[in-house]
């Protein structure tokens, strides 16, 4: 779930960042359909990134990102003002800065950080369980062994009471037949 909501989060910046570009180049209003829904819900799933996640380096690495989200977001939203009162030069301007690709490139690079934090932890957790599925797996083969050579002990003592009885049986037949 961390990681696919990393990933949501990666794709979702990058789908904004095409539409604002989109817009920027045709002045096409529609371009700025997926920057909105982006800019609407990124909040959102940063918030939802936050709670899932449990580690202290990915949460710094969260807190990192989160900046950089406000940042890039306040950019894009800036060269779009631009364009929408025809400034293009200046949108363009600010676009040729470099700044945004900055800004994706240190969130890439958190990100990336981020995921590999949660990747390395899902490892741990993964061989931790394997090992806590073996031990289980080794408690339950015991018992059952234990189990089975307490079924054939407690089989083969019925098995000599009644020889004994059947034993016994005979033994006061005979007695009572050499009487008679």
């Amino acid at each position: 779930t961390v990681l696919n909501s990393a990933d949501d989060l990666l794709s979702a910046l990058t789908e904004a960042e095409t539409s604002q570009r989109g817009y920027l180049l045709t002045g096409d209003a529609a371009f700025l359909q997926p920057y909105l829904a982006v800019r609407d819900r990124i909040g959102d799933q940063l918030k939802n990134l936050q709670t899932v996640t449990y580690l202290p380096a990915s949460r710094q690495n969260l807190n990192a990102i989160v900046p950089l989200v406000e940042a890039k977001l306040a950019g894009m939203a800036r060269v779009i003002d631009l364009r929408k009162n025809g400034d293009v030069s200046a949108a363009t301007a600010a676009i040729a800065s470099g700044k945004g690709k900055r800004l994706m490139d240190s969130i890439r690079a958190e990100m990336r950080s981020f995921i590999q934090t949660e990747e390395s932890a899902r490892a741990r957790y993964n061989i931790e369980f394997q090992v806590m599925m073996r031990r289980l797996f080794t408690t339950i083969v015991i018992a059952s062994l234990f189990m089975l050579l307490l079924a054939l002990a407690s089989a083969y003592l019925i098995y000599r009471e009644s020889q004994q009885r059947l034993k016994n049986i005979v033994h006061l037949e005979t007695e009572h037949r050499l009487d008679l």
